[in-house]
């Protein structure tokens, strides 16, 4: 049972909120405007005092805008503890300071934990960067935001407080990464609005006292600050169940406790988020993606309903047969996207599993290409590797009709070519990626998963 009560936000609040948050996401996010469901989510979070319980929203529907959703109900927290503010009458009375300033997202693929990490990067760097025009007499959303974050780490609204450094620490803890002074900092910064991407190995040590990479005497701390004051999101929950459990048994135990800090002070709040949930309670509060969005969502509608037909193929023969069947059918796609009208054209997209697979497919699909349209100053390859994902800054958009060829090693990462690429941006045949949704953004014209026309040759 949660303990926080429900309140009703006044029309016109909801609308001043409503216009800030399409401001800030369209700021931080190329002029982008958030789904509908993201807009109840925001809302549900504020009427309640605290998170909900499940996340109800498919693969590809934006669930790490949660991300910026918190950042966002941070930021409103801190402008409404100081009076003179333009928004402190409008937030009288909403609950925000009772909200998490810790989000720990989970998910138990290291590339993925990748993505999200990226995200709130971007999303903090942009804040940070937006401090520079905090003076002006017409501010920026985003320097707004960074305001409120300021006044929100104070305590009390004193923005002379705080340091003038970075706002909004972002943490990343996942195998692989060396334990030093970064993967630590967040734990001596308690009042700070935070973004934790890890793994549920990670976070779930780190909340029973055991965290991996950590002294007996750091132990405490991190368990303290990840059993109070964070909301968990456990992406994927289907594929951690125990740590569901494990963090709303804490929870629960938390709550029973009659020490003033856990009057005082938020305990862990638990979402999960899986396609298929189990053991739902009729008490859990949940938000998702509901039909009636799709009117209004058009980009949603066309990323979720739009028909994705599988055809099955079958090859008998060698290695060599198959090789010749996979550029046939790449042939065959890119014939048919070049029917179609310029601005309906999608990118193609091959995957394979093995380098000499991508390789024999690469050197025969090149030579196809060049002999089928001509122009090989245009019609290039590149390549390039990077340690994780794509490099931040870089929006590449392939030609209409050209091909991206992904080798898929072991479930986790992949090396990229792309033929019908312009030359003048990459001089090389390859490209790594880290993960499924990373090549699927590099397929999509605003650096989004499931692009609206592609075709994938598996």
């Amino acid at each position: 049972m949660h303990m926080t009560d429900t309140i009703r936000i006044p029309d016109a609040t909801t609308d001043l909120i409503d216009a800030m948050f399409d401001k800030f996401v369209a700021a931080a996010h190329d002029g982008c405007r958030p789904y509908q469901w993201q807009r109840r989510l925001l809302h549900n979070v504020i009427e309640h005092g605290r998170w909900p319980d499940r996340l109800d929203a498919p693969t590809g529907a934006g669930k790490t805008m949660a991300i910026d959703i918190h950042v966002f109900l941070n930021a409103l927290a801190g402008l409404s503890l100081v009076e003179g503010e333009e928004l402190y009458e409008a937030l009288a009375g909403l609950n925000l300071n009772g909200l998490p300033r810790r989000l720990v997202m989970t998910v138990n693929r290291r590339s993925l934990v990748d993505d999200q990490y990226e995200h709130a990067c971007e999303l903090s760097q942009k804040i940070n960067d937006s401090g520079v025009t905090s003076g002006t007499d017409n501010p920026s959303i985003l320097s707004s935001v960074r305001r409120g974050l300021v006044f929100r780490e104070s305590l009390n609204g004193d923005e002379h407080g705080v340091c003038d450094c970075r706002i909004l620490r972002v943490t990343r803890l996942r195998g692989g990464e060396p334990v030093d002074g970064r993967t630590r900092e967040w734990r001596y910064h308690p009042t700070e609005c935070q973004v934790i991407c890890a793994t549920p190995d990670m976070f779930g040590s780190r909340l029973l006292f055991h965290g991996y990479g950590t002294s007996s005497a750091a132990r405490p701390i991190e368990a303290g600050l990840l059993a109070y004051d964070s909301v968990l999101i456990a992406d994927e929950a289907h594929l951690s169940r125990q740590l569901v459990v494990t963090a709303k048994s804490v929870t629960r135990l938390e709550g029973l406790c009659e020490s003033p800090i856990a009057q005082s002070v938020p305990v862990l709040q638990v979402v999960s988020t899986t396609a298929t949930q189990e053991g739902i309670s009729e008490d859990d509060v949940h938000v998702g993606v509901e039909g009636p969005d799709f009117a209004m969502d058009t980009a949603l509608r066309n990323r979720m309903c739009n028909p994705k037909p599988v055809r099955l193929l079958s090859c008998e023969g060698n290695d060599t047969a198959f090789v010749d069947m996979l550029v046939e059918q790449c042939m065959n796609a890119i014939k048919v996207e070049e029917a179609k009208k310029k601005e309906l054209r999608g990118v193609v997209g091959c995957i394979v599993n093995t380098v000499k697979t991508a390789t024999d497919v690469l050197k025969k699909l090149r030579d196809s290409y060049r002999s089928q349209y001509g122009a090989p100053d245009k019609r290039a390859v590149f390549f390039r590797r990077v340690a994780a994902g794509f490099p931040r800054g870089v929006r590449y958009r392939p030609l209409p009709a050209c091909v991206v060829l992904l080798c898929w090693l072991f479930g986790h990462e992949g090396v990229l070519a792309a033929v019908g690429a312009p030359s003048n941006l990459m001089s090389r045949p390859w490209w790594t990626v880290r993960s499924m949704r990373a090549a699927a953004m590099f397929l999509s014209p605003r650096m989004r998963p499931h692009p609206l026309n592609s075709m994938l040759v598996v």
